[in-house]
C-alpha cells in the first residue's frame, strides 16, 4: 500500500476525524507516514458558526502520529479553549516545527498567544488573516508564554492593525534567530512597529536575517500621493547577511510605487543576491516606463554588479488587456543587460478576473 497521499491529511469536521483515527489506528505504516497535517474547522467560509470540534483532535490523535512535523489550524471560529486542551495540544505535538494559522477568530488574544506557544520547537510560524477580540486580563500568565521559541521564518500577513501589531512583535521579540521574515499587505499606521522589530533583530550585531519579503497595504491612492519607507531601509541595512529580497508591489501607479526604486536605492550597500518582484502589469507601464518604473528597472540593472545573481519579475495578469506573451515579452526586453547575462527570470501568475 502507497502512503505518499496520506502524508498532509486534511480534516474539516468530527466525521473526518472519526474516519482518520480509525484508518491510521488499524494502519501503523500511515500513521508513521503522516508529516503534515491540515485541520480546517470549517467548510463553508461565510459561516460564523463556533468550530468547537477542533477541541477533540489532540486527544483523540494523541501518540498516533509520531512523525508530525507541521501543522495547520485554517478557518477556526470562536473556540472556547480550556487548559486541558492546551496540556494535550503539547503533549500531541512535540516534533512540530512549522504552525500555520490562519482565516481564523479567536476569543481572546490569550487564545492565539496559548496556541503559538504551544510549541515550544518551532522553526516557522505563519498568521495570515487572523483576528482576535480583547484581552483577557484575568489569565495568569502559564509557564508556555516564557518560552523562546527558535524561530527561523516568520511571516505575518493580512494582519488587521497597530494594536494586533503591537501584541505580536512583543510576544515575539525575543526570538533572535530569524532568517526569513515576510510581512504583506502590511499596514501603514503599523509601520514604526516593522522598523523597530529590525531594529531589535539586529542589536548588538547578532542578526542572521537573510530574506525578507515585503508588500504594504494595498491602498488605491491618487497618482499624486508618493509612498516612500526611508525607515525601511536603514533598518535593513543594519542586517549584514541580508541577501534575498522579494517585493509585492500592489500599485503600479506613478507616486504610490516609488517606495520600490527608494528602497532598493537605500539597499545599495546590501550584497544582493537576489531581488524578486511581484506585480501587474498596468496600462500606464505597458505602454511605457512611468518614472518609478524606469528607476526601478535602472537600479536593478546597475546596483549590486558584484553579488547579484537573478532578478525574479511575476506579473498577475488581471483581465485580458495584455496577452501573456506580450508581457513576458515587454519585461524581458527592458531589462536587456540582465537577459543578456542570463540573470532575468519572468513569469506569468495566476490571472485574476
Amino acid at each position: 500500500m502507497r502512503y505518499n497521499q496520506y502524508m498532509a491529511p486534511r480534516l474539516s469536521d468530527l466525521a473526518s476525524l472519526d474516519s482518520f483515527c480509525r484508518l491510521v489506528d488499524c494502519n501503523p505504516d500511515l500513521a508513521n507516514a503522516v508529516r503534515d497535517l491540515h485541520i480546517r474547522g470549517k467548510t463553508d467560509y461565510s459561516s460564523m458558526r463556533p468550530t468547537p470540534w477542533i477541541l477533540q483532535v489532540p486527544l483523540r490523535l494523541l501518540n498516533l502520529l509520531p512523525n508530525l512535523r507541521s501543522i495547520t489550524f485554517d478557518q477556526i471560529e470562536r473556540v472556547q479553549f480550556s487548559a486541558d486542551f492546551w496540556t494535550e495540544l503539547e503533549k500531541f505535538t512535540p516534533k512540530v516545527t512549522s504552525l500555520t494559522i490562519k482565516a481564523s477568530r479567536f476569543y481572546f488574544d490569550t487564545d492565539l498567544r496559548d496556541l503559538i506557544f504551544a510549541f515550544p520547537n518551532l522553526t516557522s510560524l505563519t498568521l495570515s488573516n487572523v483576528h482576535w477580540g480583547r484581552a483577557d486580563e484575568t489569565v495568569c500568565p502559564p509557564p508556555r508564554w516564557g518560552r523562546i521559541l527558535p524561530l527561523r521564518t516568520l511571516r505575518l500577513n493580512h494582519v488587521p492593525g497597530r494594536s494586533e501589531y503591537v501584541t505580536l512583535f512583543d510576544w515575539l521579540s525575543r526570538s533572535k534567530t530569524v532568517r526569513e521574515l515576510e510581512v504583506l499587505q502590511y499596514s501603514h499606521e503599523a509601520f514604526d512597529l516593522l522598523v523597530n522589530y529590525l531594529h531589535q533583530l539586529a542589536d548588538k550585531g547578532r542578526s542572521l536575517l537573510e530574506s525578507f519579503s515585503f508588500s504594504p497595504s494595498a491602498v488605491l491612492y491618487g497618482r499624486d500621493y508618493v509612498v516612500t519607507y526611508p525607515e525601511l531601509g536603514a533598518a535593513l541595512r543594519r542586517h549584514v547577511l541580508l541577501r534575498d529580497l522579494h517585493l509585492h508591489i500592489p500599485n503600479m501607479m506613478n507616486g504610490p510605487m516609488a517606495w520600490v526604486p527608494r528602497l532598493l536605492r537605500d539597499l545599495d550597500p546590501a550584497p544582493l543576491t537576489h531581488i524578486a518582484l511581484d506585480f501587474t502589469l498596468d496600462v500606464d507601464n505597458a505602454d511605457h516606463l512611468t518614472p518609478d518604473w524606469s528607476e526601478t528597472n535602472s537600479r536593478l540593472q546597475s546596483q549590486w554588479r558584484k553579488t547579484l545573481q537573478k532578478v525574479t519579475l511575476t506579473h498577475y495578469p488581471v483581465g485580458h488587456f495584455l496577452s501573456d506573451s506580450t508581457a513576458q515579452y515587454i519585461l524581458t526586453t527592458r531589462l536587456e543587460h540582465l537577459n543578456e547575462r542570463k540573470m532575468l527570470d519572468v513569469f506569468i501568475g495566476e490571472r485574476y478576473g
